[in-house]
């Protein structure tokens, strides 16, 4: 944080988009303001109570077996391994806790963060963030931006970017917000179809593959297929 604090600004705020180190920033913050480490307040506060148990920066030994082996595109659209579970690098205790990324985890438990959002914050009896708190992070905040840069460096189909979540906006004025992992993986929730969905895969470079952009396609057509058979 020492220094991140010391360097320059890539532009003046409020006149472009850069991905960064936003995120470390608010885990650094959540560090200070509740005396525990980042790791310790995320397993109390948020993951334990979500119910996710299978979510780590360091993969237990038990667990090993189950973890999916890394691949890279090979030649002529073959898959080569690129990583075996036990040379991961999740299998080691890490040196430092990065908050803006380093989690390893399950369907079944990103499902229930899923479900947390779509729910406006609240799931198993527990208020993790108020509905107005996810109103705010699933809002553009670059629609202004885009008097100053209107060429933006987002995801395809996307039109902006919220607090922590890539934002579509829809002709409705609903939108449908998520963000994907290192390897490919992608969750997408659509308050307004009461939807959410996860992809997981293990694949880098994966956007060669255009696989997020297909998922996305297969869903809408599927919940489009089924209302023409309900109607």
């Amino acid at each position: 944080m020492d220094k991140i604090s010391k360097l320059p600004l890539l532009f003046e705020p409020g006149t472009a988009y850069e991905y960064g180190h936003s995120t470390e920033i608010c885990g650094y913050l959540i560090e200070v303001l509740s005396g525990q480490p980042v790791e310790n307040y995320l397993q109390e506060h948020i993951l334990n109570p979500l119910n996710m148990k299978d979510i780590r920066f360091q993969l237990p030994k038990e667990k090993i077996k189950h973890f999916t082996t890394g691949y890279r595109a090979g030649n002529n659209g073959s898959l080569e391994i690129a990583e075996l579970p036990e040379e991961s690098m999740f299998i080691n205790q890490p040196n430092f806790i990065r908050a803006g990324g380093g989690l390893v985890s399950t369907t079944n438990d990103y499902i229930n963060f899923c479900k947390m959002l779509l729910n406006k914050g609240s799931l198993y009896g527990h208020q993790f963030l108020k509905p107005e708190t996810i109103d705010l992070m699933t809002k553009n905040h670059l629609a202004s931006v885009r008097e100053h840069t209107p060429r933006l460096r987002i995801l395809p189909n996307e039109t902006g970017f919220g607090l922590g979540f890539s934002i579509a906006e829809q002709d409705n004025g609903s939108v449908v917000y998520g963000w994907g992992g290192a390897v490919g993986t992608y969750f997408r929730v659509d308050p307004e179809k009461d939807l959410a969905y996860i992809m997981m895969i293990q694949i880098s470079p994966y956007r060669q593959l255009f696989l997020r952009e297909t998922f996305q396609t297969l869903v809408n057509d599927v919940i489009k297929n089924k209302k023409n058979i309900h109607n």
